[in-house]
């Protein structure tokens, strides 16, 4: 199955009406490391995601174009409709998993990332480590408590 649509996220670097564009883009790179986007990108200048990075060297350089790059797949998405609300919602298209050893996160987008089990328990195992960081943050707000102990049962399982 091949994501047909794609969405920007609020805040993204790029305009909604680009993020089809981008995220085709994106989408057909084999390997998505934050590097080989980049390296994608620099071969293809006339596309609309080359202007999205700042090529002047005075101005950046390749760590400052690789955040670039993150923050701009960071703001792509799909909308889903979620399955415990029946609503419509939008979600990142492109989650960094572990692929290989020795080797940096990739970009694997959502459709193989839940259909393949290490991979969606590596972005479940992050959920659970960002609750309990969020947690930590507001147990001591009373008017959260409920939450907060229904959010660690779900973490300690």
């Amino acid at each position: 199955m091949k994501i047909k649509t794609f969405k920007a996220r609020t805040g993204s670097p790029f305009k909604e009406e680009e993020a089809q564009e981008i995220g085709e883009f994106i989408y057909d790179i084999k390997e998505r490391t934050t590097e080989n986007i980049l390296n994608e990108i620099k071969k293809h200048p006339n596309h609309i995601i080359y202007s999205k990075i700042e090529w002047n060297d005075k101005k950046a350089s390749d760590k400052y174009r690789l955040q670039q790059v993150r923050n701009i797949v960071n703001h792509i998405e799909i909308e889903i409709i979620s399955v415990s609300s029946g609503k419509k919602t939008n979600i990142p298209v492109f989650p960094t998993v572990h692929i290989e050893k020795n080797k940096p996160n990739q970009y694997v987008d959502i459709i193989t990332v839940m259909k393949d089990k290490d991979m969606k328990s590596q972005i479940i195992d992050r959920a659970k480590v960002e609750l309990d960081n969020w947690c930590r943050r507001y147990e001591c707000y009373i008017e959260l408590q409920n939450v907060v102990k229904q959010i660690r049962k779900f973490i300690d399982g």
